[in-house]
């Protein structure tokens, strides 16, 4: 069993990581439509990926640019 005073650092981490840690959200990194694009050239010019793979991964990275640029435009 734990000592007495080994209680109160555990109780005072817990306490720290409910008010504060756990409330904290990272907001995730949005990417700009220029490095989306750099990624799609990356993509197309993958000679080792197979083009099933090339094609679904294209599609999710149109889609992202096309919201990456509603973003930005948006903003203005």
């Amino acid at each position: 069993m734990l000592k007495r005073t080994a209680i109160w650092p555990i109780l005072m981490c817990t306490a720290c990581l409910l008010v504060g840690g756990c409330a904290r959200k990272e907001e995730p990194k949005q990417k700009t439509p220029d490095q989306i694009r750099a990624e799609i050239q990356k993509v197309e010019s993958d000679p080792k990926m197979p083009a099933n793979a090339k094609g679904m991964v294209l599609g999710l990275l149109h889609r992202e640019l096309q919201q990456a640029e509603k973003r930005a435009q948006d903003r203005r």
